[in-house]
């Protein structure tokens, strides 16, 4: 493809008549779900499928799906201004992850970073109201239950990424990024840290070192943070522990009742295994390792979705510092 005209292409889903869009189909599912209470999404439409069994893995298809999506359209939005973006398909031990490398944004002006950040929300609120717009004219079935389920997937999905601050999801890097910080996250802990504990002289150190404006936003920011942990919370509550719940309570029937080597028996387990890896790989997947470049790394649904410009900030400044350090002792003059 000619990368000239890429950036002309990708433009023309983030510009007037592309927000327009967006913002259409936010009012759209905001009064639909408001007007009708029998389309809102609830727990229990993650069984979309006759059995648990494979609702778990339509669960997994979606989740490639639209994670995929999700990402393509933040590629897309880095594409649209001038940012040499790169999307690619990886893994990590069973995991199909989605990596979009968008360190480059930064040479972009803050202004038009903002469409970036919220790229990948624009394009799952519009998948949630043509969601809600089929719901309201298909019959009962199997096409409407699919739909209900992505509604909820997708809705958690949003809801996370603006409840997910201290997870450093796209609401914070857009957040961080609007109120012209450099390392809200870090000042931000920091300042909790201090009211609550006590901090070290490092720490202390490190919290005088950061920008005003930073110390400044840290104050009252601290309160999203709070709000972001208790919505997280609730979402547990209200949709992932009844979940688990009930595939414990459905595996532990299908155990017990089915013969041992029927397709009931096997069903239960295959399942079983499932969740228990889906469970127990992040936290190995966490252990220390070989530090790899930079680059980010967002799970399914309903995901990680991590774009923060703060580090890459620092270490361009702390870069920068130290080559102007080596030039002064060689004693060169460099114009740039």
């Amino acid at each position: 493809m000619d990368r000239g005209r890429q950036p002309r292409a990708a433009a023309r889903l983030f510009g007037r008549i592309g927000w327009s869009v967006y913002a259409a189909a936010l009012v759209f599912a905001l009064a639909v779900l408001v007007a009708r209470p029998d389309l809102r999404p609830s727990w229990q439409d993650a069984w979309f499928l006759p059995s648990m069994g494979l609702s778990v893995l339509g669960w997994l298809v979606l989740g490639i799906a639209f994670g995929a999506l999700h990402e393509a359209w933040h590629w897309l939005a880095g594409r649209a201004v001038g940012v040499p973006a790169t999307f690619r398909v990886s893994y990590r031990g069973m995991y199909i992850v989605y990596e979009t490398d968008l360190t480059q944004i930064v040479a972009v002006p803050r202004d038009r970073r903002h469409g970036v950040y919220l790229a990948g929300m624009a394009v799952e609120v519009v998948v949630v109201a043509v969601a809600l717009g089929l719901r309201m004219i298909v019959p009962p079935g199997l096409l409407d239950d699919l739909l209900a389920a992505v509604i909820l997937f997708r809705v958690v999905a949003i809801v996370w990424q603006w409840a997910a601050l201290p997870l450093r999801s796209d609401s914070y890097a857009l957040l961080a990024n609007a109120l012209r910080c450099h390392n809200l996250y870090r000042t931000t802990w920091l300042t909790v840290k201090n009211r609550i504990f006590r901090l070290t002289e490092a720490e202390a150190a490190e919290l005088a070192a950061s920008g005003a404006r930073d110390r400044d936003m840290a104050r009252w920011f601290a309160l999203l943070y709070v709000a972001g942990m208790a919505v997280m919370v609730w979402l547990f509550l209200t949709v992932m522990l009844p979940l688990m719940v009930s595939l414990a309570q459905w595996g532990v029937e299908r155990l017990l009742s089915g013969q041992v080597g029927s397709a009931a028996f096997w069903e239960a387990i295959a399942v079983t295994a499932y969740v228990a890896l889906r469970i127990g790989l992040p936290p190995a997947a966490g252990l220390p390792r070989t530090a790899a470049p930079p680059r980010r790394r967002t799970p399914l649904a309903p995901g990680r979705a991590v774009r923060d410009p703060d580090r890459v900030l620092v270490a361009r400044r702390q870069e920068r510092r130290q080559a102007a350090a080596r030039r002064v002792m060689r004693g060169c003059m460099v114009t740039r």
